[in-house]
């Protein structure tokens, strides 16, 4: 690729010289164009690198941290058995919103330890998953 900066300041990136007879501008700017670039006003030019796409969420690894987490699992045993499934169906389901309010109602009648919930969050930072484990206030 080259950049070409024509009299009036603007820069143009193009795949190469040869480019300009097909430049989809103006006549004017196809001349412009053509007269900086005899003029030699021009530059090779690589574009920037795209940065790099975050990171998806690892469901996987986040379901088996927590499902190996010594907190979680003592936490997740205080659970009436029919929430504590519905809490591990959001997660097998990768149901962020799902996970979080249920997560939020169980936490707010079953508080866990704030130790805990530094656990929980640490595990779904690492694992790119979008759920606050912050601790709750009982009502």
């Amino acid at each position: 690729m080259i950049a070409i900066t024509t009299a009036d300041g603007l820069t143009h990136c193009l795949d190469s010289a040869a480019a300009i007879a097909t430049y989809s501008g103006s006549p004017a700017t196809v001349a412009a164009l053509q007269a900086a670039y005899d003029a030699g006003q021009w530059q090779p030019y690589t574009p920037p690198e795209p940065e790099p796409e975050p990171p998806g969420p690892d469901w996987q690894n986040f379901r088996l941290a927590l499902m190996v987490n010594s907190a979680f699992r003592a936490w997740a045993a205080t659970l009436p058995a029919d929430w504590r499934e519905d809490l591990k169906s959001c997660a097998i389901l990768c149901n962020v919103e799902a996970l979080q309010s249920t997560y939020t109602y169980l936490a707010s009648l079953y508080p866990p330890g704030p130790a805990a919930s530094a656990e929980w969050q640490a595990i779904a930072d690492a694992t790119h998953i979008p759920v606050m484990f912050s601790q709750v206030e009982s009502e």
